[in-house]
């Protein structure tokens, strides 16, 4: 909505973003992208509040940017805004782009199920669906938790998955793809409570 609305008003640089499920909060804090570009690309500054209560403004700079990860990843702060640079450009070529990104989407991943995105983050000079695929684990389940048939870095929840049954997934699909390949896939997401 975000890359959409900056296209509205011929400001653009955020395409690379967009179609990127979450929040800008949440983009923030992992530094989402694609192979396009990331959330830090185009980013100026963080305004938080800490867990004592207090704003606190960080710089670019000081946030640690990495492949997934930012300085705000077990901090117990609140994003309250982030500032993007971008710049004045033809709007409509913008839209054009980010209306192809939904349509591709909609062809490569799983969209007709409830999902989280990408499970794991992607191995050094792999990919984290090709080894799934490789080990055998699509359309593995636990519960109503499934490695999706159409790319297998998705777990989708078939209705009633809970969240026994998607960590259950996880752990096993990890297993499966270390005692065939020997790469233990790190997760992408990051879970909350216990």
């Amino acid at each position: 909505e975000l890359a959409m609305n900056a296209a509205r008003k011929n400001l653009v640089g955020l395409e690379a973003v967009a179609c990127i499920p979450g929040t800008v909060g949440g983009a923030v804090v992992m530094n989402a992208g694609s192979d396009e570009g990331t959330t830090s690309d185009l980013l100026v500054r963080v305004e938080v509040v800490t867990s004592a209560g207090r704003r606190r403004v960080f710089m670019k700079n000081e946030l640690s940017f990495g492949y997934r990860h930012s300085l705000f990843q077990g901090a117990e702060w609140l994003i309250l805004s982030a500032d993007f640079r971008m710049r004045h450009g033809d709007g409509t070529m913008a839209a054009e782009a980010i209306e192809a990104k939904i349509e591709e989407r909609m062809r490569r991943y799983p969209m007709e199920f409830a999902n989280a995105g990408s499970v794991f983050k992607r191995p050094k000079g792999d990919y984290a669906g090709r080894l799934i695929e490789l080990s055998g684990c699509k359309g593995l389940r636990v519960g109503d938790a499934m490695v999706s048939e159409r790319h297998a870095n998705f777990i989708v929840n078939l209705g009633n998955a809970t969240a026994a049954d998607i960590l259950g997934l996880i752990s096993e699909v990890q297993k499966r793809v270390f005692e065939k390949t020997n790469v233990l896939l790190e997760p992408e997401q990051i879970w909350l409570g216990d």
